[in-house]
């Protein structure tokens, strides 16, 4: 089976997106990176990375053990950002809430039509929310900084909102015209909001104006990876385009083959100046910035057992991987190596499961204290321990599931499930 033939659904790949950065060089791997500043913006899996290195959440959990919440939130396959002890979760039909993260509290809950549009927008806006997408419109995650909160929809409606709920702005891009809608979720970065949907477009954060537009990173089912080359900030998208954040000038195009085409979807994984790109021909690729080039050099290629729809995590030394069916991959992040290879016993492993239906391992895996979070859409997750050795730490389920990826902020775990959202503290 191709890569492409085996995307059944390339759209929620990018619930997934980013992976976890551990710190990975040629010389040295570290065990894990230094803490993100505190003014990093938070957004789909916490700094990008999915990886939350003073965190300690529970490794065990149901649906009356250790649930200090449970909140009805709506509708999306958006993940909850955590800032300023709230979350910010994204709804169908288009809606942002901000929600008490102590509490579970809804502090404030904002609809965005085509009504709260200039009039000169409102046509194409209404337009836009006719068609009718399988994954819906709130498919991308939010991002927030130290004032603020971004939002982008499926319509192609981008909003900004204060804390407070205020909103700042309201921007209408043309949306995608990919068959299972939007989910390429926003980024923060040199001073610009980043959004992919026609292709990526760099926005000016106090206004919504465009800044930048950067043909050559078409649109794609995936969020870009940010990465720091000296002191250059860039992002990497799916489809292998490496492009300054500041300018949107495309510093190098095709850094890796066999990605897919424009059907592909899931996200880059970056750890220090090296990038993965795709799932079942998985690709390691360090970058050097050179003037206005990036000069890529491949480190290693290999053929994974299938396709993923779960974006991987790099730490340790290692590049942890789960394909659609459940197959748990743990590589050697510097030589490509095969580590260790198992079919998990989560649904869908190996095909549809009596008790849970057909199944599928779209949350992005996640981490912390040491430890592998592997999830699926129907409320189940795996706990292992991050290493070369497979060992099992906790089988978890809840009543419903989500394609959304979990949010870990200290000693909680955020899991949107069904309509609901969840706060997992001991």
């Amino acid at each position: 089976m191709s890569t492409v033939e085996g995307l059944q659904k390339p759209w929620i790949r990018v619930l997934l997106a980013l992976g976890l950065a551990w710190t990975v060089s040629s010389a040295s791997v570290a065990l894990a990176p230094e803490p993100p500043a505190s003014k990093s913006p938070a957004g789909f899996r916490g700094d990008g990375s999915g990886f939350y290195p003073e965190s300690h959440p529970p490794a065990e959990w149901g649906e009356k053990k250790n649930v200090k919440w449970r909140t009805r939130v709506g509708k999306g396959y958006s993940s909850p950002v955590v800032s300023h002890g709230c979350l910010y979760v994204a709804s169908d039909p288009p809606e942002l809430a901000c929600i008490d993260a102590a509490t579970g509290v809804i502090r404030w809950k904002v609809p965005l039509k085509s009504s709260d549009l200039p009039p000169d927008l409102q046509t194409q806006a209404r337009a836009n929310e006719n068609v009718r997408t399988s994954c819906g419109y709130a498919a991308p995650t939010p991002v927030a900084d130290e004032s603020r909160v971004f939002a982008l929809f499926g319509t192609g409606l981008v909003a900004c909102f204060s804390h407070d709920g205020k909103r700042q702005w309201l921007r209408q891009l043309d949306p995608a015209k990919r068959n299972y809608g939007h989910s390429s979720s926003p980024l923060l970065v040199a001073d610009r909001l980043l959004v992919n949907v026609h292709h990526l477009t760099g926005l000016d954060p106090e206004t919504g104006a465009i800044v930048w537009n950067c043909p050559e990173a078409g649109e794609s089912y995936g969020t870009p990876v940010r990465m720091k080359l000296g002191e250059t900030e860039v992002v990497v998208t799916p489809l292998g385009v490496v492009v300054r954040a500041r300018d949107g000038v495309a510093l190098a195009r095709e850094i890796a083959e066999d990605l897919g085409g424009d059907e592909y979807g899931i996200s880059p994984v970056a750890s220090g100046d090296i990038v993965y790109l795709g799932d079942r021909n998985t690709s390691a690729v360090r970058l050097e910035l050179r003037g206005d080039r990036v000069l890529p050099k491949k480190l290693w290629s290999v053929e994974m057992p299938n396709a993923a729809y779960a974006s991987p995590v790099v730490g340790s030394g290692l590049y942890f991987y789960v394909g659609k069916l459940a197959e748990y991959s743990v590589l050697d992040a510097v030589t490509g190596a095969t580590v260790l290879e198992r079919l998990l016993q989560l649904a869908p492993a190996g095909g549809e499961d009596k008790d849970h239906g057909n199944a599928n391992v779209y949350p992005s895996l996640y981490a912390a204290d040491g430890r592998l979070f592997i999830s699926n859409d129907v409320g189940q997750t795996f706990v292992l321990e991050a290493g070369r050795v497979y060992r099992e730490i906790a089988r978890n389920a809840l009543p419903e599931g989500s394609g959304s990826t979990p949010a870990i902020a200290g000693s909680s775990l955020y899991i949107r499930a069904g309509e609901d959202l969840y706060c997992i503290e001991k």
